[in-house]
């Protein structure tokens, strides 16, 4: 594979490739979040970021936005224990944050969209794994349970839980 990108390439926090594979956005550790052509190596935008760690970043199934874990995950500086701690959702077309999902209350690990865009799923270092609705930021579902990651099944029905120590679980969506 050849070199892409930028300079400040290796201090990336997390990054997603779009479905269509023809965009990757990188959040770095500087707190910005840019979204850049695959074939031409170009910056096409950067997106309204906050100021504090994107702990995980993703595309949704159509490409048409992009879901971010927040939260700083320095535990030894108490300052940065703060609200930070949600779900954030930006157009890839605009680079507008379309919506904050806050109900975390430690840094947020990781988040996804469902295959069919409607659900949300995250984990968190509060040891819950959470179901949102993608529309209105809804909590739907919620369990205690201390998760590294969470991804939905191909078919949106199920949840596979990856923990920290321990084999995957995978559990039915509550309807």
């Amino acid at each position: 594979m050849s070199q892409i990108l930028t300079p400040h390439f290796e201090n990336v926090r997390s990054q997603a490739l779009s479905p269509d594979e023809k965009h990757i956005v990188v959040a770095f550790r500087d707190y910005s979040v840019r979204i850049y052509d695959t074939e031409t190596k170009e910056e096409l935008l950067k997106l309204e970021s906050p100021t504090y760690y994107i702990n995980f970043i993703a595309f949704s199934p159509d490409g048409k936005r992009i879901i971010a874990a927040t939260g700083e995950d320095d535990a030894d500086d108490i300052f940065k224990l703060s609200t930070a701690y949600f779900i954030i959702i930006w157009d890839t077309e605009t680079g507008k944050q379309i919506k904050k999902i806050r109900g975390h209350s430690y840094y947020v690990t990781s988040a996804i969209f469902s295959p069919d865009g409607k659900l949300i799923a995250s984990t968190s270092e509060d040891e819950t794994i959470r179901l949102w609705s993608a529309e209105n930021g809804e909590e739907l579902w919620k369990t205690n349970m201390r998760a590294r990651s969470v991804k939905f099944s191909s078919d949106g029905k199920q949840l596979i839980i990856s923990p920290y120590i321990g084999k995957s679980v995978i559990c039915d969506i509550p309807t």
